[in-house]
């Protein structure tokens, strides 16, 4: 039981490593389509697909414990809609990966 709760306590950790190692993946990845001529909106399009799928499961198999819908939860909902067009600039990143070399994005993550 006792390397049950460590594997327990290093989960977060665990997860946000995952997700380091998956951010500098995808600006490598992508700093490789762009040096063979994939155009920024392409690969914007393909990552956001991408994220879409993965992200569709969790929809699926979880609907019996959504919470109800509230003016708390729409207002988040707006917050992230005001978030998501904010993070546009996620586009300007993309648009300046291929002036940088493959250290500098690994630094830089």
């Amino acid at each position: 039981m006792g390397m049950a709760m460590k594997i327990k306590e290093a989960l977060p950790y665990i997860g946000m490593a995952s997700t380091q190692f998956a951010q500098v993946g995808l600006m490598i990845v992508g700093k490789k389509a762009m040096s063979a001529g994939m155009t920024n909106f392409t690969f914007v399009f393909y990552s956001n697909t991408l994220a879409y799928f993965i992200l569709i499961p969790s929809f699926l198999f979880y609907r019996s414990t959504r919470p109800p819908i509230n003016f708390k939860l729409i207002s988040g909902f707006f917050l992230l809609g005001v978030l998501g067009y904010v993070s546009y600039s996620h586009l300007s990143i993309v648009s300046s990966v291929k002036y940088y070399s493959f250290f500098v994005l690994i630094v830089h993550c």
